[in-house]
């Protein structure tokens, strides 16, 4: 994939985006097991920054996100294997994943294999994720204090819908909710 007016600039191959926020794309690496580095890119200068390693397990068990923390004024990803979250911030110049003290209860399954970017609004990153009981429920990430918890979806969602490919969208700034049934797509 080319971007912009930079010729020169491509995504390595099987590369999975985790979001894109304030000018820069972030991604992770899929191609080689051991690359545990999350890249950002500012497409329109070709700048491209790594971050420095972190741990990684089976990638539908962990979940990546890329964001704004306005408290901070920071960019940050933010990378959540098993129960642990790990922080980075970008141009903190210590280079170090930082562990979050209140991160997932438990060890979320993300529902969409094509989807392992959170959805970031308002500050906070959001995943539509299967906790160990089968219940589908969005874990977040609020990125300025680095905390995160889990919020059940409305009743009129059906926790069979696993299975309709749901996902979590941004749009008119809310965060939506969309599956599919047969070739009908639904948005609550």
């Amino acid at each position: 994939m080319v971007l912009c007016d930079h010729p020169s600039i491509e995504f390595p191959h099987g590369a999975l985006i985790v979001g894109s926020c304030n000018r820069l794309i972030c991604w992770v690496s899929n191609g080689n097991g051991n690359d545990n580095h999350v890249y950002c890119l500012n497409p329109s200068t070709g700048v491209e920054i790594m971050s420095s390693g972190f741990r990684r397990g089976p990638l539908n068990s962990t979940m990546f996100g890329f964001g704004y923390d306005s408290l901070n004024d920071s960019d940050k990803i933010v990378v959540i294997y098993k129960t642990m979250g790990e922080v980075y911030t970008l141009g903190s110049g210590a280079g170090n994943w930082r562990k979050m003290e209140q991160s997932v209860p438990f060890p979320p399954t993300q529902c969409n294999q094509r989807d392992y970017g959170g959805r970031f609004m308002s500050g906070v990153l959001n995943w539509l994720v299967i906790r160990p009981d089968g219940i589908l429920v969005v874990v977040y990430v609020n990125i300025g204090h680095e905390n995160g918890g889990e919020f059940f979806m409305p009743s009129v969602v059906d926790k069979n819908l696993v299975f309709g490919s749901p996902s979590l969208w941004v749009l008119g700034g809310c965060l939506c909710f969309s599956y599919e049934i047969g070739n009908l797509e639904f948005v609550l």
